[in-house]
């Protein structure tokens, strides 16, 4: 499979939708819920009684009694490292790359979540809700001088999310929901610009070295910036039978086309190279799709004390599969990566257990897919690979009215191969060693 060689921008916003280290698979982020996470979110689409159900299944909403407001905010510490096993430059001979290793790419995130349940009748039939949440995004960011810089530097996305959505039970054992989310997304990314290789290969080897041009010994830097607004929909249904619950909900593609504005930092002596109008400040566009996703979800109360639940998350991340930028500078062609990205699934265990009436415990274990199953796809942008959840969590009920939620996960992950080339052409061959702990609280106010 062919990987096209583009400029240093070309590479910064086919990524601007996956400039992430993110705590689910591809780019999701799933910590909607710190009391879902205590049993790692499985029954989601059946609802966790904390209003999440206004994001995750609407139809979920008419479960709880009244009106309702929670605010939780989750924390997650990311660790990425990166081992080299021979990254190297195969246009020029297999020269290796010089740098260090890159320190810990993974960086602190903060993730919050906001959701208001309203009844509008007073049998609690409809219900009305609204979130604000971030279900796509995070942050990494690499050391200077690192042996992916080419790659890879600072890499920002931050979405958000805001899902107005409505209930209504038509039966005791059928309700049915539907939302509709409205989406932004900002993102910013920078990498190294290796000018010393783009000049060998652009000027010839005698012109660049009387300019001085030295391939890994001329950097220059790169930063692109670009955002917008998308709009997408969301449906659920849930299904009581006895002590047993089932939910189904679809949240469909939300299309964005992030228009940008990329940068360069060129060193004096490439300045040549930049005499037809490459590497100079331009705006561009990359057009791509959120993937949609189904989630199933099942939760039985096996008696007034405990609770286990089980649910699977289907996403179809194959929707990509090449990402294309558009320039409007005219020097700059279009520039297409392949992703080759595969739909996935996840599945999840929990259970709750009702110490007293004051003291909730809970506990679950998730497996997830990756969409990534080559290391030749795999940047340090998203180094993503398969993972495994333990998590744990906790509610206190202060009095009927409010409860806090405690909630903690860690998430380790297979090994995750790289084979990654750059813009330039530097292949960066390794393996990262990734992990997560995410720790989170909310507070829940019933009215």
């Amino acid at each position: 499979m062919k990987l096209l060689v583009r400029s240093g921008v070309g590479g910064l916003i086919a990524l601007a939708t996956m400039a992430a280290d993110a705590s689910a698979g591809g780019f999701a982020v799933l910590e909607q819920s710190v009391r879902g996470m205590g049993q790692a979110f499985a029954g989601s689409t059946t609802g966790f009684g904390d209003g999440s159900s206004a994001y995750y299944n609407p139809a979920a909403m008419t479960n709880i009694d009244g009106d309702l407001a929670s605010l939780g905010v989750h924390l997650i510490v990311p660790h990425a490292g990166f081992d080299d096993q021979g990254s190297n430059n195969p246009l020029l001979g297999g020269a290796p790359l010089n740098g260090n290793e890159g320190g810990n790419g993974g960086e602190l995130a903060t993730v919050p979540n906001l959701y208001l349940v309203k009844g509008l009748l007073d049998d609690d039939r409809l219900k009305l809700g609204f979130a604000v949440n971030s279900p796509f995004g995070l942050a990494s960011e690499w050391d200077d001088g690192w042996q992916g810089r080419y790659h890879a530097l600072r890499s920002e996305l931050v979405l958000i999310n805001l899902n107005p959505s409505v209930a209504f039970e038509v039966t005791p054992n059928l309700s049915i929901g539907a939302g509709v989310s409205v989406i932004y997304a900002d993102a910013e990314l920078t990498n190294a610009v290796d000018f010393g290789t783009v000049g060998f290969s652009s000027l010839g080897a005698e012109t660049a070295g009387m300019l001085g041009l030295v391939p890994q010994g001329s950097d220059g830097f790169a930063k692109v910036t670009g955002d917008d607004w998308g709009v997408g929909y969301n449906l659920g249904a849930m299904f009581t039978h006895g002590d047993t619950q089932f939910g189904v909900s679809f949240r469909s593609k939300v299309d964005l086309t992030l228009e940008g504005n990329g940068t360069f930092d060129v060193p004096a002596n490439a300045v040549p190279l930049t005499g037809m109008g490459a590497f100079t400040e331009s705006n561009a566009e990359a057009s791509v799709s959120l993937p949609e996703t189904i989630s199933f979800d099942v939760q039985h109360q096996v008696n007034d004390k405990l609770g286990l639940a089980f649910g699977a998350i289907w996403t179809r991340w194959s929707r990509l599969q090449e990402l294309r930028v558009i320039f409007e500078n005219p020097a700059q062609p279009d520039s297409v990566t392949e992703l080759d990205w595969n739909t996935t699934w996840r599945f999840a265990g929990g259970a709750n257990y009702k110490v007293t009436d004051s003291l909730t415990l809970r506990g679950g274990l998730s497996y997830e897919e990756t969409p990534i199953e080559e290391g030749i796809f795999r940047t340090p942008r998203i180094p993503d690979a398969e993972r495994f959840w333990i998590t744990a969590g906790a509610t206190y009920a202060f009095n009927e009215n409010i409860l806090l939620d405690f909630g903690y996960a860690h998430i380790f992950f297979d090994d995750a191969e790289s084979a990654n080339p750059s813009s330039t052409g530097q292949v960066l061959n390794g393996e990262y060693d990734l992990t997560i702990d995410i720790v989170s609280v909310a507070l829940t106010i019933k009215g």
